[in-house]
């Protein structure tokens, strides 16, 4: 609405806000599911091997929920301002994390906890990639939105 209204500052305001608070609720999360995993997997069963692998899920990938966060809430902002360009590369540079890291660990026969300590890396990595896309990419009011406020 900021940007449609021709009020950049207050976008990237809002989207940094936003960003953060999605960053402190995520994080929370990642936090409590981190240090006590068998209060989300509990939920849906009470297999131990299950819960074991959830744990260690959980345990590997919980840290880097906040950050998770924040790239996503900031890649939606983004498409408010009409500048994707930058979390679109972001999104493909966890997608090639993940993808070659992924092969090279499945090659090297690697176990659960360096394919799910990956994934909270691709989540970091993600998010950092994002946010630094966001800070260094310029936002303007299209030109539809300066004719709608004349």
């Amino acid at each position: 609405m900021a940007i449609g209204a021709g009020d950049v500052q207050r976008a990237r305001r809002v989207a940094w806000t936003a960003g953060a608070l999605s960053a402190l609720i995520l994080g929370l999360i990642g936090l409590i599911v981190t240090i006590a995993p068998q209060l989300w997997a509990g939920l849906y069963t009470d297999q131990p091997g299950v819960l074991a692998a959830a744990a260690l899920y959980l345990r590997s990938a919980g840290p880097a929920f906040a950050l998770f966060g924040l790239g996503l809430t900031l890649f939606f902002a983004s498409q408010g301002a009409g500048k994707v360009l930058g979390p679109v590369l972001a999104s493909t540079l966890r997608l090639l994390l993940v993808a070659s890291a992924g092969a090279w660990l499945a090659i090297s026969a690697a176990g659960a906890s360096e394919l799910f300590a990956l994934v909270g890396i691709a989540m970091a990595v993600y998010g950092l990639a994002t946010a630094a896309a966001v800070r260094f990419t310029t936002w303007r009011v299209p030109p539809t939105a300066r004719s709608n406020a004349s």
